[in-house]
């Protein structure tokens, strides 16, 4: 996949933060790696795993406390009828064209952004965009940092402050190097109108995998498919390349996922464990 842009971290949603962590924590294998205190600005707490090749997997939760209705997390909660998925992450090695282009040429709202209105400050840019104008049930976060390299694509060792210190979640991301999140699908009643959207927006073709329309970044696949659960738009399942399928998929439901098929249900989104081969572990080495 020779793409600009980097897939750095999917966000999912719950109810519940301590039970989502346990779950994760056992149900892929994986090391918590942070709790950022800067969500709580947006009434949340969160925990961050690390996969191999430096991706990472977050859920976010509502304060215990607050009122659902007035977190941003809380509203997704309630429009998808429970946990799931919450936001897309990007990163490039410099996202101020992409970000400028989306709200200029497109009029796609900025709902934060670092340094204000998107633009960002020492060498970092970045912007969360407004769901309603990217569609797709989720948030899409675009950004750049410049310290180390800069290049995610280039070199996943490239400054990733949301992911808590780096003498933390570099060496994590080794150990998990066999467990590789390499696709990732939105749900839609109009998966092609959605794809040729997100295709403008991120300046990335479209292409098919079987009938289905995709966007390829430089380490996964956006796959857009047909909405089937009557939870409307958003994030429904990842890609999880592993050696050993079988064994991922028992420690999953081992862990409390529910399966269904070739996919296991875990903190309201849908696992689908594929093998570890040359063909999908496409994120460089660390």
């Amino acid at each position: 996949m020779s793409s600009p842009i980097f897939l750095r971290q999917i966000a999912l949603v719950a109810y519940d933060l301590p039970k989502s962590n346990d779950i994760i924590t056992k149900g892929l294998n994986l090391e918590q790696v942070f709790h950022d205190p800067e969500v709580e600005e947006f009434g949340l707490h969160n925990t961050l795993w690390v996969l191999g090749g430096g991706v990472f997997l977050e859920v976010v939760a509502p304060l215990p406390g607050r009122d659902i209705n007035k977190v941003s997390g809380g509203r997704f909660l309630k429009a998808r009828k429970g946990d799931g998925g919450y936001m897309i992450i990007l990163q490039m090695k410099d996202a101020t064209p992409t970000i400028k282009r989306m709200k200029e040429d497109m009029g796609i709202r900025v709902v934060w952004g670092t340094g204000g209105e998107g633009h960002g400050s020492a060498g970092d840019a970045g912007a969360h965009f407004h769901p309603k104008d990217t569609r797709g049930g989720n948030i899409l976060s675009i950004s750049h940092h410049a310290k180390y390299g800069g290049d995610p694509v280039a070199s996943p060792l490239a400054d990733w402050p949301a992911g808590g210190p780096r003498d933390i979640w570099i060496p994590a991301s080794k150990r998990a190097d066999k467990i590789r999140l390499v696709g990732c699908s939105i749900q839609s009643d109009n998966p092609k109108e959605l794809a040729a959207h997100w295709s403008q927006m991120l300046n990335l073709p479209v292409s098919l995998d079987k009938g289905i329309p995709c966007i390829d970044f430089s380490n996964a696949r956006l796959k857009f498919v047909e909405g089937t659960d009557g939870r409307g738009e958003g994030i429904c399942e990842l890609d999880v390349a592993v050696e050993d399928v079988s064994a991922a998929t028992k420690r999953a439901i081992g862990a409390g996922g529910r399966l269904q098929g070739d996919r296991v249900e875990m903190v309201g989104m849908w696992f689908h464990f594929v093998p570890l081969t040359a063909s999908v572990g496409v994120q460089a080495k660390l």
